[in-house]
C-alpha cells in the first residue's frame, strides 16, 4: 500500500525587523498588533509607523489583541494557487475584523468548507498553527471556546492546533482584552521587548533641545526626555508633514508639532521651533527662544544631519558645503550659543551629538560625509575639555544602522553586514547621556550597542 505523503511545507514568512516580535509572540500563543499612539489607531500589517493618511506617525507602540473578532468577508477555495495550498483544498481564506479595529487576512479553520457553516458577521477567536520554525495565526468558530471552558484563572480560552499532529491542544490566556500599551518598553535586535533601563532617569526640572526632532532618533529622543520628565525644545526645518508628496513617506513622516503634540498628549511639556540649523541666526534664535520660555538649558543634542553621497571627482560642491554646515559647523555653533546660559547656570549638563561609523571607517560614495562626521567627532571630544571646568559633558553618540530617512534606500555598499535597528532603540543611551555631568562621564565616542557592556550605568 502507498503511504500517502504529506502536503508540502507552507512557505516560511520573510523575516524583517519590523515583524520579528510578531511572530515570536505568535509562538507563544499570543497575538500582538501595533497602535499610533499620536491618533489611537491599532493597525496591520505591523509597521513602524501609522498607515492612517493624514497621520504616518512614527510614534508607535506595541498591544496585545483579545484575539476575538469577526468575518468581513470570506471565500471557499477549491484549487489552490500552488502545491502548498493547492493540496490543503478546500480550505477557507478570510478577513476577519478584529474588535480591536484593523483587519487581518488568514484561514478559517475547524469548520466544514460549507456556505451553509460560514457567515458574514459570524464571530470567530484566534488559534495557533505550528509549522517548522514559525506559527501562524487561524480563526474559528468561537464555539470551540464556549465548550471547554477554561480554569477561573483565565479571561479566555485559546487553544493550539498543530498541522502536523492534527490534534487541537487547549491554552488559556490571561491578557486583558482592551488596548494594552507596552509603556516603557522598546524593541531590541532581538525582536524581543525589553524594559528601558533608562527610563528610570529622572530628567524633571531639566530642559533639553533636540535638533532634528520631527522624526526618526530625534523624535524618539525627544518622547524619551518627555517621559522622563523634561521639558523639551523640538527643532527641525520640518513644521507640517510633506510625506505625502514624498517618494519614501515612511521616512518622511513627522513635523516638530507632531512631535511637540505627542508629548503633550502623553502629560509632557514641549516647545516646537522651527530651525533651519545651517543658519547661524535660526540657531541663535533657537537659544533665545528656549530661554525665553523655559529659563535655562540642561542638555543640547545635536541630531540633525544629511548625506553627502558622491564619488569625490563627481561632488556637487553645494552639496558637499549643505554637509559641513549641517554636520559640522551647525553642531559647534549650537553650542557656542547655548554654553554661555549653561555655564552661568552653575549646574554642569550634557551636551552630546549623533555621529556615524562613517567617521572611522570608508564607505564607497561617501568621503563628504565620512568627513563631516570625523571633523563633528574631533569637535566635541575636544570641546568636552575645554568645558569640563564646568562639569559640562560632552560626548559623541553612534546609533549604529538605524531604520530612519539616511537609509531609506536600504544598505549602503559595505554594511550589508550591519543589522538595521529602529529609531526608538536610541532612547535608553540618549537618557543616560543626558543625565551625567563632566564629573560622571565626558569626552567619550561611543556606540550605542555597547550601552549597559563596555559604558553606562555602574561601568567605570
Amino acid at each position: 500500500m502507498t503511504q500517502q505523503q504529506s502536503p508540502p511545507p507552507i512557505p516560511a514568512p520573510t523575516p524583517q525587523p519590523e515583524s520579528d516580535f510578531y511572530f515570536e509572540k505568535l509562538k507563544e500563543g499570543e497575538l500582538w498588533l501595533r497602535r499610533c499612539i499620536a491618533c489611537g489607531t491599532a493597525y496591520f500589517y505591523p509597521r513602524d509607523f501609522c498607515p492612517i493618511p493624514g497621520c504616518f506617525s512614527r510614534d508607535t507602540d506595541w498591544i496585545q489583541a483579545s484575539g476575538r473578532g469577526t468575518i468581513h468577508t470570506f471565500a471557499i477555495v477549491h484549487r489552490g494557487p500552488t502545491p502548498p495550498f493547492r493540496d490543503r483544498a478546500p480550505y477557507v481564506p478570510v478577513i476577519v475584523e478584529l474588535e480591536e479595529g484593523p483587519r487581518m487576512p488568514s484561514n478559517l479553520v475547524e469548520c466544514e468548507p460549507d456556505p451553509a457553516n460560514i457567515k458574514v458577521g459570524m464571530a470567530v477567536e484566534v488559534v495557533y498553527e505550528d509549522h517548522e520554525g514559525f506559527t501562524l495565526p487561524k480563526w474559528c468558530s468561537k464555539r470551540w471556546t464556549t465548550t471547554l471552558p477554561c480554569p477561573t484563572s483565565a479571561r479566555w480560552g485559546r487553544f493550539r492546533h498543530s498541522r502536523e499532529s492534527g490534534n487541537l491542544q487547549r491554552r488559556c490566556h490571561t491578557a486583558s482584552p482592551s488596548l494594552n500599551p507596552i509603556d516603557s518598553r522598546f524593541r531590541g535586535n532581538d525582536g524581543k521587548v525589553r524594559q528601558q533601563q533608562g527610563m528610570s532617569m529622572n530628567l524633571k526640572g531639566k530642559v533639553a533641545i533636540v535638533t532634528g526632532g520631527s522624526r526618526g532618533i530625534g523624535r524618539q529622543i525627544c518622547l524619551a526626555y518627555a517621559e522622563a520628565g523634561a521639558q523639551v525644545v523640538v527643532a527641525s526645518r520640518t513644521v507640517s508633514d510633506v510625506s505625502a508628496q514624498s517618494e519614501w513617506p515612511k521616512y518622511a513622516a513627522g513635523d516638530i508639532n507632531d512631535t511637540a503634540r505627542a508629548i503633550a498628549v502623553a502629560g509632557g511639556e514641549a516647545l516646537p521651533v522651527q530651525c533651519d540649523v545651517t543658519s547661524a541666526d535660526d540657531l541663535q534664535r533657537l537659544v533665545s527662544e528656549t530661554l525665553q520660555h523655559f529659563g535655562r538649558i540642561d542638555v543640547v543634542v545635536s541630531n540633525a544631519g544629511i548625506d553627502c553621497e558622491s564619488p569625490v571627482t563627481e561632488l556637487d560642491e553645494d552639496l558637499l558645503d549643505r554637509a559641513m554646515a549641517t554636520n559640522i559647523r551647525a553642531p559647534v555653533l549650537l553650542c557656542k550659543y547655548a554654553l554661555p546660559a549653561m555655564i552661568a547656570q552653575k549646574s554642569g549638563g550634557s551636551i552630546f551629538c549623533i555621529t556615524s561609523g562613517a567617521s572611522q571607517g570608508y564607505r564607497p560614495g561617501r568621503v563628504g560625509y565620512s568627513m563631516t562626521k570625523a571633523a563633528l567627532d574631533r569637535a566635541y571630544t575636544s570641546l568636552a575639555e575645554e568645558v569640563r571646568e564646568h562639569n559640562i559633558a560632552v560626548n559623541v553618540l553612534s546609533p549604529g544602522k538605524v531604520d530612519t530617512w539616511m537609509n531609506r534606500r536600504g544598505h549602503w555598499p559595505g554594511t550589508e553586514h550591519i543589522p538595521m535597528d529602529q529609531p526608538e532603540t536610541i532612547r535608553e543611551a540618549a537618557l543616560w547621556l543626558a543625565g551625567v555631568k563632566a564629573s560622571d562621564f565626558s569626552g567619550h565616542r561611543v556606540e550605542r550597542a555597547e550601552f549597559g557592556v563596555t559604558w553606562g550605568p555602574g561601568i567605570s
